[in-house]
């Protein structure tokens, strides 16, 4: 019975993760952004999200794989109805996918 119950739990938080994640793609298809990154942190108010915030003080949330690659000064550039992140780090262009 508790191999079960453990099983339920298991599923249920998965299944729970990924339409958070699956929700959060679908709202980076809406986003259109550009700009220079000022500063990153971690949202504690906001279930610990990852933010970018550029020059413009735009505050981006971003998956935790994006997070983890982008630095302060990159230029990024995203696109209306597309899940690349482009960055420009001096002369390097890094795609970066949601």
């Amino acid at each position: 019975m508790i191999i079960i119950q453990l099983i339920l739990i298991f599923y249920v938080f998965n299944d729970n993760t990924f339409d958070i994640q699956k929700q959060q793609q679908q709202l980076n298809l809406k986003l259109n952004y550009n700009g220079i990154v000022t500063d990153k942190f971690i949202d504690k108010f906001e279930h610990s999200w990852p933010v970018i915030v550029l020059k413009n003080e735009k505050k981006i949330y971003v998956p935790e794989n994006i997070y983890n690659k982008i630095k302060i000064k990159d230029s990024i550039f995203k696109k209306k109805e597309s899940l690349v992140l482009m960055v420009l780090r001096g002369s390097q262009l890094i795609k970066l996918p949601y």
